[in-house]
């Protein structure tokens, strides 16, 4: 896979809901607009109200989205989920779902050199940050790619 070109998105502000209206976003609306530019249409969910909400939800938005299970080639990853046992490959261009106030609630996409982009309350606009930062590194509950349409 070639670049995929996101420097116009950072900074952009957060809003929570937002799908890239007057240029906000949550960070699933990020999501939706990084697979858009790769040519992949991933579902659209409406954003709960609370993460208790949103993490409730995990169940439905999963059957849209496959585990990105250990590859050769790729470095691998725990889920923070003591229920999970699976090891996740961090393939480049793949979601993140990570941990939030302790509720499995907020998407990113993972980007090379152990990366990824996301925008939420906390930065209040699109960033990227280092996966393995002491905030980010015990907060990854999966890696998923949206399923295949075929």
């Amino acid at each position: 896979m070639t670049e995929l070109y996101f420097g116009d998105l950072l900074t952009k502000p957060y809003l929570r809901g937002a799908r890239g209206e007057n240029g906000y976003y949550d960070c699933y609306g990020l999501l939706m607009e990084l697979y858009r530019r790769m040519g992949v249409e991933a579902p659209n969910y409406k954003t709960p109200e609370t993460p208790r909400q949103m993490a409730s939800s995990a169940a439905v938005w999963k059957q849209s989205w496959e585990p990105v299970l250990s590859k050769a080639g790729y470095p691998t990853i725990k889920s923070c989920d003591p229920t999970d046992s699976n090891t996740y490959a961090l393939v480049p261009y793949s979601t993140l779902l990570l941990r939030v106030a302790g509720e499995d609630c907020h998407t990113a996409m993972l980007l090379p050199k152990m990366q990824f982009i996301h925008t939420w309350q906390g930065s209040g606009m699109v960033v990227v940050d280092r996966l393995l930062s002491p905030v980010w590194r015990n907060k990854v509950v999966g890696v998923y790619q949206p399923c295949s349409t075929t």
